[in-house]
């Protein structure tokens, strides 16, 4: 992605498409929040007796197989989100940070999922391109949320097909965004979801805006938490999103509400 060298980026349009969007892109990316899914390791009643705090990815709190691909990427431990977006194959409920909450940490963001990421280029028998490719992102994200903006402008004809499952319009050049994991549970948008990782433990009590479950898993351990009073102190700034279940999931409601913050 030629976040830096745009002067000899070849992609049909693409000046007239960022020309066209990037206005409404640059308020886009100073609104939208982070945004993850957890239940898978990180229970809703196990984030709850720790206080809100959610670890770095170490075996227990990460799946021992995202472990083995951040020690192989070189990256370290992090806590990792979606930019806007949430996913239901981690879990059963999708929690979002304030803009501020994410601006004051230390973090490194890419333009992928660094797990679909990896998996691409093994799946090719390459491993240590992409080793070498999660580098050369690093490197060119200088300025994350500028950074965002350019790509959401360019690489979409309308900014919100990002949350469409819209495959971006410019070609990946090794052919990442065509990529389609085995694993069905995660769909293909992975490969083109911005993912911020935060490089410490994330104190989640007043900086949560915005939080959605599975009603049919959570049900009973949120209303042992209810009852406890600590649910309350750990989401007491957050907006718990309702939705008809019959209509959307916990994910789908976060991501309307996120397009809502956005005024998209």
């Amino acid at each position: 992605m030629p976040l830096r060298d745009r002067d000899n980026f070849n992609c049909p349009g693409w000046r007239e498409r960022f020309n066209k969007n990037i206005a409404k892109a640059t308020y886009v990316a100073e609104k939208v929040p982070s945004v993850r899914v957890d239940g898978n390791h990180i229970s809703l009643k196990k984030l709850i007796e720790s206080n809100g705090i959610i670890p770095i990815s170490v075996e227990g709190s990460a799946s021992k197989e995202s472990c083995e691909i951040e020690e192989f990427l070189e990256l370290g431990s992090n806590v990792y989100f979606y930019l806007g977006r949430a996913c239901p194959a981690y879990g059963d409920y999708a929690i979002a940070l304030s803009v501020e909450a994410t601006n004051d940490c230390p973090q490194s963001w890419t333009p992928f999922d660094t797990g679909a990421m990896y998996k691409f280029f093994a799946s090719r028998g390459n491993r240590d391109r992409a080793k070498v490719y999660i580098k050369e992102a690093l490197e060119q994200i200088r300025n994350p949320r500028q950074d965002f903006a350019w790509f959401l402008a360019t690489y979409f004809n309308e900014l919100q097909d990002y949350w469409r499952e819209e495959k971006p319009v410019c070609p990946h050049p090794e052919g990442l965004y065509d990529y389609q994991s085995k694993d069905t549970e995660h769909p293909q948008w992975t490969v083109w979801t911005w993912e911020v990782g935060i490089e410490k433990e994330v104190d989640l009590r007043g900086v949560v805006v915005a939080w959605s479950l599975d009603k049919h898993s959570c049900s009973k351990p949120l209303k042992e938490l209810r009852s406890s009073g600590i649910l309350e102190q750990i989401f007491s700034t957050a907006k718990r999103l309702k939705f008809n279940e019959d209509d959307i999931d916990f994910c789908k409601a976060m991501e309307r509400w996120v397009l809502k913050e956005c005024d998209l």
